[in-house]
């Protein structure tokens, strides 16, 4: 007769760290589906420069979302189906938004001037090389007389200044799709004044050239809002 090896007991502390994983695990699956806490990862550049393509947020709806925070949402589209989008929080129930020339106003206030956003300029066809302008972000019009350029509103302030912005679809024509929406001859450069509904939120990505937000898809339905945006790396 073999002697029967004797079995290992696992160690007290052993014990505690399998309960606290465990309990930790139980945790985060409860976070996930009660959208307490998730974590998403960025697929294209709508809120560039501040968020950008492949970086992390984490997001909560255990906080309630203020005006100018980020958040994450449900969206149905027609191409990708129902997905989640996140932008910047723009327009609370009842507040008057209006973008002019490109610039946002949130009842009367000038909201633009305390970020840093991605907007289109047209400049004079002057050496970017002295602004430090990536080359790639340019393009030339008017027969070379003028140079179009995705700036950051904050880092290129100096070229900024010597521009003016590129207004898509100016009134009064305005946009077919924003107009198709609101029923108004709006465009993305030029909208409103429009107040909020009540039950809903106004959405913008800090990328305005290059956004899907509500000037094209409308206020967002709070019954969508998922989570604000506590973290990113």
């Amino acid at each position: 007769m073999h002697p029967q090896p004797k079995k290992k007991k696992m160690k007290k502390y052993q014990v505690y760290l399998l309960v606290i994983a465990s309990a930790l695990f139980c945790i985060l699956m409860l976070a996930r589906i009660t959208n307490g806490l998730q974590f998403y990862s960025i697929p294209t550049g709508s809120n560039e420069p501040t968020i950008k393509v492949g970086d992390h947020i984490f997001s909560t709806n255990l906080k309630q979302p203020n005006r100018f925070d980020f958040i994450c949402y449900w969206m149905t589209d027609s191409i990708s189906g129902r997905q989640i989008w996140v932008h910047r929080l723009c327009g609370l129930p009842g507040d008057r938004i209006e973008i002019r020339n490109d610039t946002l106003f949130v009842n009367g206030e000038n909201a633009d001037i305390q970020f840093n956003l991605q907007k289109t300029f047209i400049i004079p066809a002057i050496d970017p090389d002295q602004f430090g302008v990536d080359m790639e972000n340019l393009s030339r019009i008017n027969n070379g007389d003028s140079l179009m350029a995705t700036l950051q509103t904050i880092r290129d302030s100096a070229l900024i200044r010597k521009g003016h912005p590129y207004l898509e679809n100016p009134a009064p024509a305005g946009d077919p799709y924003v107009s198709r929406i609101y029923q108004q001859p709006w465009s993305a450069s030029n909208f409103g004044p429009y107040i909020v509904p009540i039950g809903t939120y106004f959405v913008l990505g800090d990328n305005r050239p290059f956004s899907q937000d509500s000037r094209y898809t409308g206020p967002l339905d709070m019954k969508e809002y998922v989570g604000t945006v506590i973290g990113r790396k």
